[in-house]
């Protein structure tokens, strides 16, 4: 199996397990005393926590939960930062210097620890946590897509539409942006991994999905005080998050590798010619 088939098997794996946990939400409140810290059996696959609550069933709430909040920052940073840096890489000048100088800013701050800030601010939630990882994830894809949109502006159908009076901002939507898709696609493919991880550290420290709610991050904090009697509470959601972080920036780099290797197919032929 190839490293392309075994990425994309273990994604829609993980959106099978979040679509079905959509579908048919499962029981994560059923608390169940005399099966505390229980260990995997016939009837509770994945064991059982401190409270007696089925591993399996909090660990499907937060697969979903993951790749939702996975999906919308990666999709929110995305539009962001993309629309700052066409702006950003096409006009140039003084408006150029200035998002620049917003984007070494972000920079300047871990953006793990500006989330953190943001989230205690804003306070614990789904909605926070996806605001405040929105504001501190777009700064990778405005930096590329600047660069990509400054080396596109004088191509020559790019000139020939501006010639023609076309519209700025549709030569950039129709001629610029679909030409640089493969590295932003790229890009989010990594941007997405990110997040995943930033989301169970969050939710780990507390400051991002809260009980009752169930968030692997939350899984691996509260198996991590009873990691020596129940290791079981730890490596349920450890393995889970490890594996789908794996496969989405095994594909990343897939993708990557096919891009640079039509790019460097591309530059050859130009060469020739």
């Amino acid at each position: 199996m190839t490293r392309q088939a075994l990425s994309i098997g273990i994604i829609v794996f993980w959106l099978l397990i979040a679509i079905a946990g959509i579908l048919q939400p499962p029981d994560i409140t059923h608390i169940d005393l005399q099966g505390m810290l229980q260990a995997p059996t016939t009837e509770h696959l994945l064991g059982q926590d401190d409270l007696g609550r089925s591993q399996l069933a909090r660990l499907v709430y937060g697969a979903r939960i993951s790749l939702l909040v996975a999906v919308a920052v990666t999709l929110a940073t995305a539009i962001l930062g993309i629309f700052i840096g066409a702006i950003a890489g096409w006009v140039g000048g003084a408006v150029d210097h200035l998002l620049l100088r917003l984007i070494d800013v972000f920079m300047a701050f871990p953006g793990i620890l500006l989330a953190m800030a943001l989230a205690g601010i804003l306070g614990p939630g789904i909605s926070n946590l996806i605001i405040a990882l929105s504001v501190v994830g777009w700064v990778s894809f405005a930096r590329l897509t600047r660069a990509q949109v400054f080396a596109m502006k004088n191509r020559e159908h790019v000139l020939a539409a501006r010639s023609m009076g076309v519209l700025p901002h549709v030569i950039v939507l129709r001629h610029v942006l679909p030409l640089i898709s493969a590295p932003l696609i790229v890009e989010a493919t990594y941007a997405m991994a990110s997040v995943i991880i930033a989301e169970a550290g969050l939710s780990f420290l507390g400051i991002g999905i809260q009980p009752p709610e169930a968030s692997w991050g939350l899984m691996i904090r509260d198996g991590s005080r009873y990691l020596l009697i129940a290791p079981h509470m730890v490596l349920v959601p450890g393995l889970a998050l490890a594996s789908l972080v794996f496969a989405v920036n095994s594909l990343g780099d897939v993708l990557r590798d096919r891009n640079d290797s039509k790019m460097k197919h591309r530059t050859t032929l130009h060469n020739k010619k």
